[in-house]
């Protein structure tokens, strides 16, 4: 039996003790409540409920095996380790797309609109919000990013990553009007979003290491007294499991039908 298995179960059997007495505890509140024209000479008194507050339990045993498993993902993590990346790739990618307007002012018709462009491309509430709009999509796909141990998709990242600032930058609609569509200007920055994201990657993901899944033993034990009984004692291994529960003392109200919780 696993250690993690035993101490599981114990847990879930005190739950479900406390619940199987609330839940009789509940149904005793038909018994002291008051009915029109009918007096209850209990019904001014607290409904019993069994309570447990705290129980402390020592578990003797001897490991007989040890293994190691990879656990999941944690989402926390990639949750960050996405948002990190996108805020560079935002950053990288808007520097990349002012310089090419700064050098490039000649494309549009009006030379101001450029200006005014570039002055809402560096803007921190759309830097932010562009942040989070790859952060979303990033996470939206993850289960093709990330393999199960938390492994990187390199080609796949990229491509997406990619793909989601040619999105959110060349297709925004002022930036459309100035540029067009389909015209060599788009095609050198989207090339040139494409190489950033290659290098950001290789910079970032040496230290990704957060994605991965976490490894931890899983304990094989012997419990029973039979199989205790001739081991020697300096080879028993013991902790002791301390749980408290919340529990809830309740009455009948007067004004009501249903159980209401006492402070």
């Amino acid at each position: 039996m696993l250690l993690s298995q035993l101490v599981g179960t114990i847990l879930t059997d005190l739950t479900a003790a406390q619940d199987a007495a609330n839940e009789y505890s509940s149904k005793l509140g038909l018994k002291y409540k008051t009915y029109a024209n009918n007096t209850n000479a209990i019904s001014d008194f607290y409904v019993p409920n069994g309570v447990l507050k705290e129980i402390e339990l020592n578990l003797n045993f001897v490991i007989n095996d040890v293994t190691s498993e990879k656990g999941a993902i944690d989402l926390n993590n990639v949750t960050e380790f996405f948002n990190n990346f996108a805020h560079e790739a935002v950053q990288k990618a808007i520097n990349t797309l002012t310089e090419f307007i700064d050098r490039s002012k000649t494309l549009a018709e009006n030379p101001e609109i450029w200006d005014r462009i570039m002055a809402n491309l560096k803007s921190k509430d759309f830097i932010h919000h562009l942040t989070d709009r790859v952060t979303d999509s990033l996470l939206e796909n993850r289960m093709r990013l990330l393999s199960s141990e938390g492994a990187l998709n390199r080609d796949e990242f990229v491509t997406l990553v990619s793909s989601l600032l040619d999105q959110f930058l060349l297709n925004n609609d002022d930036i459309k009007s100035a540029l067009g569509t389909g015209t060599r200007a788009n095609t050198l920055i989207n090339n040139n979003f494409k190489q950033m994201v290659n290098t950001l990657h290789d910079e970032i993901t040496v230290d990704s290491g957060t994605l991965q899944a976490a490894t931890y033993s899983r304990l094989d034990i012997l419990v029973s007294p039979e199989q205790l009984k001739d081991v020697p004692t300096d080879l028993i291994s013991s902790i002791k499991i301390k749980a408290e529960l919340n529990n809830y003392q309740w009455s009948i109200s007067d004004i009501s039908e249903h159980l209401q919780r006492v402070p």
